[in-house]
């Protein structure tokens, strides 16, 4: 192919002179025609400071790390890591105009089923005349300066998860899925293996085939397991059992679904995929080891999907999802670094820097930095600073854009609030045999209560029949212990045992001067009718499907139950003088009767000498079998 000239690490802006960004995330830079270096405009960098807490960059530089030398050029797709011996490696995708071996022409049919603009194809390694290639730099300054070590031609759209292993040989994933296009062709995910820096690749493993697995992050973990983490769906394209990439069926998006694989052999043998964000569409999610061992991934909304969190808990030689919270405030990021500080770092495409103190619960916005450009990747270099990779453009047609490959680095000042944490739980009786129908929350900084601060309870409870729902909102404020409570009492009435409600707490602080963050409680589900240690009929009286269940006792006491229910339990309403015609008891049974059934919330009196079922309509009368048997807790 001949020699090219290729130059690195042109620092195009610092602290005082930062190159113009525009609000999409793309850099307006004047090609010199003698030089050939950019040069740029004066910015204003983007001002976030808000309340009493700041998090803001110093030591700022905007670098250009990479640019092709034919240009327009195609340089995009940016994945770097760290090696051993404090090697850095970035790696990208470079298109050039030069014989593609590879080349096969794309069927109509599977480019239909691709869901893609007309020109893309070029994108997906398909022009006899563009030669797609993995390119791999390497610094031993810690980005100061850049040199390529390794180049070669991939089929791959790009390559996302790379990691090198201790004897400095590298790992990264691969896929065909989108060059898989006949029915009788395997799409496959594999780890692929390079011992010469990335010049040449095998197949060192295959992780899954027969669908698609999108590799988007491969990571180490302390103890050396191998994690990766990427988009699991279905195959694709004409013949197969999902015809089209984009395919929906209802509301439902047949896209990817975030899952993982994990290695305990350096890459040889995976364990997967084991899906994570359940119901959340999570297309690209990024992953952290935090200092607890934890896995924490973070799903931003930069794909259209929903910003939440969910950590992963190891367990023995299992990796166990654990539930899925919405992110609280802020800009949530595509990218996160954990820093040494613990400390998350990140950005998105066209969007601000920020930065978490409570595991990513909250994000603040960096001042100092201008906006990330395209597909961005942070790392934090060995000396603190945290260095963001990225790609000018977006997701192009060869030649639309002059793309390069550049970064911000910067070294990170904040004050930050300490977590703020909202807890929910029920509370029991006086003889704490029994949950009772009231809620308590604390509301903490750190560890410490803060009071004099309004909580908010949503209660959201299903209606009498259990054929809608509504929500009620009560705000309480906090005592000197950081608790409040809500108490509702109309929910001891009921006695339909199949009767459920759900209660959220959640804060927020009324003065932006505050030094608290919003939080918000797990949503506590639970149920109107609860069991009580000690006794063998919690209640005597119970509604289940329709059905009156009565203990033996008060069935001796009432036997003109079945009888009731007999005559009136399909009848919404009845007057006093119904039930003494119907009934055929005496006035002063019959007083008692009701007396008896309205103290046990069986019936209401809608007004004078006028009742209706307390639930719903009845069809039997039934005795209690079953006999409670539990102990007191604390």
């Amino acid at each position: 192919m001949g020699p090219t000239r290729r130059r690195f690490l042109t620092t195009i802006a610092t602290a005082g002179g930062l190159t113009a960004l525009n609000l999409s995330g793309e850099t307006s830079i004047a090609w010199g025609n003698k030089t050939d270096q950019p040069t740029g405009q004066k910015t204003q960098l983007i001002p976030t400071s808000f309340s009493k807490f700041w998090a803001q960059a110093v030591e700022f530089e905007e670098q250009v790390v990479y640019y092709p030398d034919k240009r327009p050029g195609y340089a995009a797709w940016v994945a770097p890591w760290k090696g051993p011996n404090g090697a850095l490696f970035l790696s990208f995708i470079e298109k050039r105009r030069l014989l593609n071996p590879s080349h096969r022409p794309i069927p109509l049919d599977f480019w239909e089923a691709m869901g893609l603009p007309i020109k893309y194809q070029a994108s997906f390694c398909t022009d006899p005349n563009i030669l797609t290639e993995s390119v791999i730099l390497q610094s031993l300054d810690q980005g100061t300066t850049w040199k390529e070590v390794g180049r070669s031609a991939t089929s791959c759209l790009h390559h996302f998860g790379y990691l090198s292993l201790s004897d400095g040989s590298m790992l990264r994933g691969n896929h065909n899925a989108y060059l898989a296009y006949y029915p009788e062709e395997t799409p496959i995910c594999s780890i692929q293996k390079s011992s010469d820096l990335g010049n040449s690749w095998t197949d060192f493993t295959v992780v899954g085939r027969e669908f698609f697995f999108y590799p988007y992050r491969l990571i180490s973990l302390h103890d050396g397991t191998l994690f990766f983490l990427g988009g699991y769906r279905d195959a694709f394209g004409p013949g197969r059992r999902v015809p089209r990439r984009t395919e929906t069926r209802g509301n439902v998006r047949r896209e990817h679904q975030a899952a993982f694989y994990y290695s305990f052999d350096q890459g040889a043998k995976w364990t997967g995929p084991i899906p994570v964000f359940p119901g959340v569409y999570a297309s690209e999610p990024d992953v952290v080891e935090l200092s607890s061992e934890e896995l924490l991934l973070v799903n931003s909304k930069i794909q259209g999907g929903d910003p939440t969190r969910q950590k992963i808990r190891r367990q023995g030689n299992n990796f166990v999802p654990q539930p899925v919270f919405d992110i609280v405030k802020g800009p949530v990021p595509e990218t996160i670094v954990q820093t040494k500080s613990g400390l998350l770092v990140g950005t998105s495409r066209g969007g601000v820097y920020a930065c978490s103190k409570d595991e990513g619960n909250s994000w603040y916005p960096i001042d100092g930095l201008p906006r990330s450009l395209y597909q961005p990747r942070i790392v934090e270099l060995n000396d603190g600073r945290l260095c963001n990779f990225f790609h000018l453009g977006g997701d192009d047609v060869f030649g639309e854009k002059d793309q390069y490959i550049g970064n911000h680095v910067f070294r990170l000042q904040e004050e930050l609030p300490t977590e703020t944490t909202l807890e929910l739980m029920r509370e029991k009786n006086r003889e704490r045999s029994q949950y009772i129908n009231a809620f308590r929350a604390v509301l903490r900084k750190g560890d410490r209560p803060v009071p004099n601060q309004d909580i908010r309870f949503t209660v959201r409870s299903s209606s009498r029949g259990r054929k809608s729902y509504h929500s009620q909102v009560f705000v309480r404020s906090t005592d000197v212990k950081g608790q409040t409570r809500v108490e509702l009492p109309e929910f001891d009435r009921c006695i339909d045992i199949h009767r459920d409600y759900s209660v959220k707490a959640e804060f927020e602080p009324v003065s932006p001067n505050e030094a608290l963050v919003p939080a918000q409680s797990t949503e506590y589900a639970c149920y109107r009718m609860t069991s009580s240690a000690g006794k063998k009929d919690t209640y005597e009286f119970y509604v289940a499907k329709r059905q009156l269940f009565v203990s033996k006792e008060r069935l001796s006491e009432f036997p003109e139950l079945h009888q009731l229910v007999e005559k009136f339990g399909l009848q919404p309403a009845f007057s006093k003088t119904e039930l003494r015609e119907g009934l055929k008891i005496m006035p002063a049974r019959l007083e008692l009767f009701i007396e008896g059934l309205i103290h046990h919330n069986v019936l209401v009196a809608k007004r004078a000498n006028s009742y209706r079922w307390n639930e719903v309509e009845l069809t039997a009368v039934m005795p209690i079998v079953v006999e409670d048997d539990f102990l007191a807790g604390d």
